[in-house]
């Protein structure tokens, strides 16, 4: 299995990110992971929303790396900002700021992913032969955007004072969801014109940097 690719690249952060903030955690036992800001969810947003209309595969891919990018970068902020959870004592008031951060990143998702929806319905099929990894990709980003949409509705209306609040976040289904779409990723990486499109895409590039890999 090769892991030399952008895909490959994005991929591995995003499940390493995943398996990090699929709940809440004592915020001194979770190590930062580099530099961020919430602007970086966006940040992938942009670059699938800005790829280039002339080339197909090149629009397809960059397209799908808003998707994964955005799903990566918008963990590593979030986890960024569950270290930096106030250190008290009020068990509340960690909560609250732990379910702002948390719906800020479920948010973030939902922009990011049905950007990426929305490019690559407009892109369409980028060559022969990908119709069904295509048709796949946007049926599981629809059914994906609206189980974050429940998961949002779920945790705005979680009770900070709840003594379950930990584990009542850690079961808003929107992150497994979401994490679902890293299926496809091999998908992609067994397909040798996206795969090559993704090691040379500019945007997809910058992604992989942001992200760290």
């Amino acid at each position: 299995m090769k892991h030399h690719s952008a895909v490959g690249a994005l991929l591995v952060a995003a499940v390493a990110l995943s398996a990090c903030s699929s709940g809440p955690t004592d915020p001194a036992a979770s190590p930062s992971s580099g530099t961020s800001s919430s602007g970086a969810s966006a940040s992938a947003s942009s670059s699938a929303a800005a790829a280039p209309s002339g080339d197909k595969v090149t629009a397809w891919v960059e397209a799908y790396c808003g998707l994964v990018g955005g799903y990566a970068l918008g963990l590593k902020a979030y986890q960024e900002k569950h270290v930096q959870l106030p250190t008290t004592t009020d068990v509340a008031e960690r909560n609250k700021a732990q379910l702002a951060a948390f719906t800020e990143l479920v948010s973030g998702l939902q922009t990011d992913f049905k950007a990426a929806e929305g490019e690559l319905g407009k892109v369409g099929v980028p060559l022969s032969g990908a119709e069904e990894l295509h048709g796949e990709i946007i049926e599981v980003l629809g059914r994906v955007n609206g189980q974050l949409g429940q998961a949002k509705q779920q945790v705005a209306a979680l009770d900070p004072h709840d003594p379950d609040f930990a584990q009542a976040v850690s079961q808003a289904g929107g992150l497994e969801a979401a994490s679902a779409l890293l299926a496809h990723g091999e998908k992609v990486s067994g397909v040798p014109e996206l795969e090559q499109a993704m090691n040379t895409a500019p945007k997809c590039v910058e992604i992989q940097r942001q992200i760290g890999g």
